[in-house]
Order: structure tokens, then sequence, then C-alpha cells
């Protein structure tokens, strides 16, 4: 684990993850309400992608598919955010059965020492026991 001294801060929004974002912001809304829900989905996949640990991103994700009634996936992107209610967890839980499958399914670099506050960081160490607590996943990489 690394001490306060040694976390690095997030990375800044720079480049194209930036212009993405102005985008995101700017043209997803209306886009939304004409029902164009696919070009956000893929904007905000880059986004997280690029930025794995920024909760806003993962919130905004989530409820994106809370629009769309995917239940799963607002708990995956959910799942370290405050607006994760306890159905949609369940829902991610259900669909990853073990503690490594969620893990890798959530996409997260970071560790729960991050500053990604107090709700992320205890359900992130908590997954995180669960997952070390199994025995490990069978394929290669991990």
């Amino acid at each position: 684990m690394r001490t306060p001294s040694e976390q690095r801060p997030p990375r800044p929004l720079i480049g194209k993850a930036r212009e993405q974002l102005i985008l995101f912001k700017e043209i997803v809304p209306p886009e939304l309400h004409l029902g164009h829900y696919r070009p956000a989905m893929q904007r905000l996949a880059s986004l997280t992608a690029a930025y794995p640990d920024d909760l806003d991103l993962r919130a905004r994700r989530a409820a994106l598919h809370r629009q769309v009634g995917n239940l799963v996936d607002v708990g995956r992107w959910g799942f370290l955010t405050v607006d994760a209610t306890p159905d949609e967890i369940a829902a991610f839980d259900k669909a990853h059965s073990g503690a490594w499958a969620r893990l890798l399914a959530s996409k997260v670099k970071a560790g729960p020492a991050d500053q990604l506050g107090p709700v992320a960081s205890a359900r992130l160490a908590q997954l995180i026991q669960q997952a070390g607590q199994e025995a490990q996943p069978w394929w290669p990489g991990v």
C-alpha cells in the first residue's frame, strides 16, 4: 500500500479525453433526449477506459445504463459510487458470481488506499479481500 505522500494524483483530462468530455457534456444531452444512447455509451466507454478510476465518469456511465434499464452495468459502473442501490449491486454480483470476476469486470486500476473516497475505498477493499479468499482465477494474465 502507498503512503499518502506516495499516492499519485488523479490524471488530468488532457487532449482527446478532455475534448471527448466536453463533447459529452455538450452533445450527449440532446442525443439522449432523442433516444440516441449508443453514441453516448461509446463516448463514456472510451473515457472510462482512459480514466478507469474517475468516479464521476463511472457515475455518468452508471446513470446512462440506468436510463436504458441495464441493472448489471449500473451495478458494475456504479459499484464504487454512492448512487448505486443494493438491487443494482446485487444484479452485478449475480452476473459475475465470483469476487475475482467482479474485480476484473469493474476495471479498477486504483487500490483502496488511493484517493477514491470513503465509499469507493471501502467497497473496493472488501472486494479485494473477498477475491483474496477465493481460489486464484484459472485464466492466464491475472
